[in-house]
């Protein structure tokens, strides 16, 4: 059965559709090595096909509470501002943000890693508990009630569920275990509403399927809720400037790199004109302020550099 689940919410996606074109949206997609701009219906923009169901839990139930209560409070930011928010309100958006952040398709992949890299070690156990239960049920020499009752069942349900079929979206699911520490870290932060600097179409906000920005080396996260609104997260007694709309979509755009599909999507093809074929310049990154994110760019522009030169 067909089931489009979607890993950023379509009511901020729909903030974003197209002026002409309610129910569609501009996207840059990555389509035989080439980046080409096109427009897409919402309902099929930042999802995938089953993307968290497994053949014993839809764990996308859990998001339909939130999803269900975030257009207003959304909508009233984009408004009023975040000042309108009362404390049940402002308590919904840290825990629509938390869901956002893990739900994306940057931490899917980063549970492929861990897929990988920790539980490697226990293949081989998996492996062989698999074997041997197989072969008691094929030889009819044991009960699945008696094997059950084997010290080894527990360890191997655990292993069938992080390395059988689903495990990449159980591994996944499990990260969402410890969010209310996430949702208490936001809340611990002053949230403020951040602007482009300037009104034309090319500097309005772009949104991808990892729309969540976290800032590595203090407590900040972006998260673009419309073309002309930005969430920021942030500590009370933090010295940063916001970044730009030109640097946030930078790196939605780097963000949207983990998805083979649309990479980011706007309101404005010229949004995305502008974004594709306008690279950030070095003295742009220089005038940043001393942060995780002039790093960043620094790293990321030093690279491009060398790859030039290695492709001639």
């Amino acid at each position: 059965m067909t089931d489009h689940q979607h890993f950023v919410t379509q009511a901020v996606l729909r903030n974003f559709s197209s002026p002409k074109k309610k129910k569609k949206i501009f996207v840059i997609l990555h389509i035989n090595n080439e980046l080409r701009i096109g427009s897409n219906p919402i309902d099929r923009t930042f999802e995938q096909n089953n993307y968290f169901t497994t053949n014993e839990e839809n764990y996308d139930l859990w998001f339909k509470e939130i999803d269900a209560q975030s257009p207003s409070i959304i909508a009233s930011i984009i408004k009023n501002g975040v000042e309108s928010l009362n404390l049940q309100e402002r308590e919904k958006i840290n825990k629509f943000m938390a869901f956002q952040w893990l739900r994306c398709f940057a931490i899917r992949n980063e549970s492929i890693l861990y897929s990988k890299e920790i539980l490697e070690a226990d293949k081989k156990k998996y492996l062989e508990l698999k074997q041997e239960i197989y072969a008691f049920d094929k030889q009819k020499k044991i009960s699945l009630d008696d094997l059950k009752n084997d010290p080894r069942w527990s360890d191997f349900k655990y292993l069938d569920k992080m390395l059988g079929e689903d495990s990449i979206k159980n591994i996944h699911a499990n990260l969402f275990t410890d969010i209310q520490l996430l949702i208490q870290k936001l809340n611990n932060l002053t949230l403020s509403s951040v602007s482009p600097k300037s009104l034309n179409k090319e500097y309005e906000y772009v949104i991808s399927g990892s729309p969540v920005l976290y800032n590595h080396w203090e407590p900040e996260f972006y998260f673009p809720i419309s073309p002309t609104n930005c969430l920021r997260f942030h500590s009370i007694d933090s010295s940063l400037s916001p970044l730009d709309s030109r640097f946030l979509n930078q790196l939605q755009f780097i963000n949207g790199g983990v998805y083979n599909g649309c990479r980011v999507a706007a309101r404005h093809r010229e949004t995305l004109e502008y974004l594709k074929n306008t690279p950030l310049e070095y003295c742009e990154i220089q005038n940043l302020e001393d942060s995780f994110w002039k790093y960043l760019f620094l790293e990321m522009y030093r690279k491009n550099q060398e790859a030039k030169k290695v492709s001639g």
